[in-house]
């Protein structure tokens, strides 16, 4: 069960990151999201 929890736990740090992320760059949480996706 634990490593369900570090997933979710790991997704929701890297929502946190990209929120912060647009608002300091102040562009659409969004764009961070998908940038951050598409990157190798």
């Amino acid at each position: 069960m634990q490593p369900i929890f570090f997933t979710a736990a790991l997704w929701l740090g890297l929502a946190v990151l990209a929120a912060i992320i647009a608002h300091y760059l102040d562009i659409s949480i969004a764009l961070v999201e998908i940038c951050g996706g598409n990157s190798p």
